[in-house]
């Protein structure tokens, strides 16, 4: 859907919520790694849809006419808590360009 609104020219812009579970306070090595493929498996599949999409005459797909941008709300702490988990870290964060106008 995401897609053809964009190829429809219905929607110039976005957004797509992940309601996958990072919140990991306790266990974090049990099931950050888990989670953390399972998020970045579905922006690969975004991606590879948007890639695999003709983009009008020009020979581009959409993935080369689209700039993501991907960001949670907060980073986790470095150090595991008492309960072998991670706590918010609202002073750090990381984001993923990636699409138009990035090389």
């Amino acid at each position: 859907i995401l897609a053809s609104s964009f190829l429809a020219e219905l929607s110039a812009t976005a957004q797509w919520d992940l309601s996958i579970n990072l919140d990991t306070h306790a266990n974090h090595q049990g099931t950050h790694l888990t989670n953390q493929k399972e998020v970045w498996t579905s922006i690969n599949q975004i991606f590879s849809l948007f890639k695999n999409t003709p983009f009008g005459q020009t020979g581009e797909s959409l993935f080369d006419r689209t700039t993501f941008l991907v960001i949670s709300e907060f980073a986790r702490t470095p150090a595991l808590n008492a309960a072998g988990g991670k706590d918010h870290n609202p002073l750090t964060n990381s984001l993923l360009l990636a699409g138009c106008g990035v090389k």
